[in-house]
């Protein structure tokens, strides 16, 4: 009778063949068995500030939905440590990333039990009041069964099982007769903040916070100085859409802004940028695929109501190695909020009047 299960047995961890496969050696390794909620208690009984845990049945997807976001900051992780930012990471994507797995191992009916803390070496987990039980694998080494035996000594409560393959499953009888490691820490990179592991997270949280706010004021401050610089591009490219031989996109990105300009992470030092947006008009050559004619602009919002513009038209041939830019011009000024929308325009009319000239350099590009 399909979809029916006759032993109750076959539905534990170490009755599943393929677990064996990918885990056990082939049937030469051990399969440990525990009391959970023992297991849950030791593990959350070594939370501490350092230490984050993390614990629940895996979720089987047909494929990934994991929010990666920005990723991991190279200067937060100057500025705060790796272990802060880490903890930032799982505090963010905890379930994301621990408890979520294909579809494909659903099988495996997985609780997965996470502990994290800021070493690259294992941590110690007590599992002695935990463990009821090991299974031997149908091939365990006999040889090591010496070594089995004194390791259990300390176990006397275990109880120890022996597996056979008969009639197309495994059937587990007793036998007559875990690993763990300290933790050492040892960061990646020596943070320049001061201070222990929890008042770092602290401070970066609020760094984040504080980020997230001036961000949203920015936002605001900016909003219609933004939608006239993306206006104005976008009637830019129905100018450029009259070529012939052409595909225009226009693009939400900041790249006329300068690399050494841009908006940094949270805490990290230097300039504080609250808000930045840009756009940038694509116009390649059908052609020849491998030549851009480039146009880009995009704002800052700056502390004490200042902005800062930024446009810039640029060449860009993909044939040459490494790949070759080459600006045609490039303008930025920082003024007063209330002067913005002013020198915007100003800006915008002196790229318009230039662009046959822009024109002219991409037609010869192309010949």
């Amino acid at each position: 009778m399909v979809g029916v299960v006759h032993r109750p047995d076959m539905m534990r961890g170490w009755n599943h063949l393929s677990m064996w496969a990918h885990y056990g050696a082939g049937h030469r390794g051990i399969c440990l068995q525990f009391d959970k909620s023992r297991l849950i208690s030791e593990l959350e009984g070594s939370a501490s500030e350092e230490v984050q845990i993390v614990h629940g049945p895996v979720v089987y997807r047909s494929g990934s939905s994991i929010p990666m976001g920005e990723g991991i900051d190279l200067g937060q992780v100057r500025e705060f440590g790796v272990d802060a930012v880490a903890r930032l990471t799982l505090m963010r994507l905890k379930e994301a990333l621990f408890l979520q797995k294909h579809r494909d191992w659903q099988s495996e009916y997985e609780y997965r039990l996470v502990l994290s803390d800021h070493s690259a070496l294992p941590a110690f987990l007590p599992i002695k009041e935990a463990i009821t039980g090991v299974y031997l694998g149908e091939s365990f080494p006999k040889q090591l069964l010496p070594a089995l035996k004194e390791v259990l000594f300390q176990y006397p409560h275990v109880e120890v099982f022996e597996l056979n393959f008969m009639n197309r499953e495994l059937r587990s009888s007793s036998f007559q007769f875990a690993d763990a490691m300290p933790s050492l820490s040892h960061p990646w990179v020596v943070p320049r903040r001061s201070g222990s592991f929890p008042a770092r997270v602290t401070e970066l949280l609020e760094a984040e916070k504080r980020r997230e706010q001036l961000h949203a004021q920015g936002e605001t401050d900016a909003r219609i100085l933004r939608e006239q610089i993306e206006f104005d591009l976008l009637n830019l490219t129905g100018i450029v859409s009259r070529g012939k031989d052409l595909r225009v996109e226009p693009l939400r990105k900041t790249s006329a802004i300068p690399s050494e300009m841009r908006r940094r992470s949270a805490g990290v030092p230097g300039e504080v940028v609250h808000f930045e947006s840009g756009v940038l008009i694509s116009a390649q050559s059908t052609r020849d695929p491998a030549h851009y004619l480039l146009f880009s602009a995009a704002l800052q919002v700056l502390e004490g109501n200042k902005i800062r513009l930024h446009t810039v038209a640029m060449l860009e041939n993909l044939t040459e190695s490494p790949q070759h830019q080459r600006e045609l011009w490039r303008d930025s000024d920082e003024v007063e909020l209330v002067e913005s929308l002013p020198k915007w325009e100003r800006m915008y009319a002196v790229l318009s009047e230039r662009f046959p000239t822009f024109w002219g350099s991409f037609e010869e590009m192309r010949r």
